[in-house]
């Protein structure tokens, strides 16, 4: 429909990646440029595939993979042991790499993922789901949102809290800057949140499309894979002072900046990188 309709660059972001080589044939047969955004290809196959297509500018992704362990390390290191899992299917491979971290921080730790519910699209979807977790595990420690099908999850999942565990004992680990976020941190239940890749994962796409439409070829002739830092922000550092603005920058290579008071200094334990 969007070539129909005259698009004459596409940025797609895939549910998984076998779709993926009738999205390269479609777009070669119609010369059409086209990235993906926010997910890596994983399956090699299919990876060869697209790859060899003239029209497949490439991607722009963030490090899915140390995302999802620094969110499950932050629950580790507060003391959780039985978590609830929010997550797309596992043929996504956002999930895929996502739920890879947090294996190895649930390893770290000696957590366990107790109750696990996906590709939840609606507030009440998480709401319910988060409801039968604290049911069925009384002694729940916190909720992992890996990835969610809706913006409104952490809204959902807020409620159910807000309801089944008044007492705040629960908390949140969230990967993407959802609607609700704010709340979510007024009320104390964000123990770690990553996101803030939407613009620049859009703006890195459509550089690359523009580029092969307006030179007539793609940038050196190849497709190029463009990394996304995951920006995150966490609960340690809202304890000093009143508001204060901390941010992690967490580049796919794990070294990080972090921003205090607005003052960029390395993180303790990971070199700077030169840049960012």
């Amino acid at each position: 429909k969007l070539i129909s309709a005259g698009c004459n660059m596409i940025t797609i972001c895939p549910c998984n990646d076998t779709m993926l080589i009738k999205v390269a044939k479609l777009c070669e047969e119609n010369k059409v440029y086209w990235a993906v955004a926010w997910r890596g290809i994983l399956d090699p196959e299919v990876r060869d595939v697209v790859y060899a297509s003239p029209y497949f500018c490439g991607t722009a992704v963030q490090s899915d993979l140390n995302a999802g362990y620094a969110a499950v390390k932050a629950m580790g290191e507060a003391g959780m042991k039985k978590i609830g899992l929010i997550s797309l299917d596992k043929s996504s491979s956002c999930a895929a790499l996502r739920e890879k971290g947090m294996q190895k921080a649930l390893d770290e730790y000696g957590m366990q993922v107790v109750a696990e519910a996906r590709d939840l699209q609606q507030a009440a979807d998480a709401a319910q789901a988060v409801e039968s977790f604290i049911v069925a595990n009384p002694d729940l420690d916190g909720i992992y949102i890996a990835c969610s099908m809706g913006m409104n999850i952490l809204d959902g999942t807020l409620s159910a809290l807000e309801q089944y565990d008044p007492d705040n004992h629960i908390k949140i680990s969230v990967i993407d800057f959802l609607t609700g976020l704010d709340t979510c941190f007024e009320k104390d239940r964000i123990i770690c949140a990553q996101g803030g890749i939407y613009i620049p994962v859009q703006i890195a796409c459509g550089m690359l499309e523009m580029n092969a439409i307006l030179n007539g070829g793609r940038l050196g002739g190849q497709a190029w894979d463009v990394p996304a830092a995951m920006m995150t922000r966490d609960t340690f550092f809202r304890s000093m002072g009143p508001r204060p603005l901390s941010f992690d920058f967490l580049p796919p290579g794990g070294a990080s900046l972090r921003r205090k008071r607005g003052v960029l200094f390395p993180s303790p334990g990971r070199p700077a990188p030169n840049r960012i």
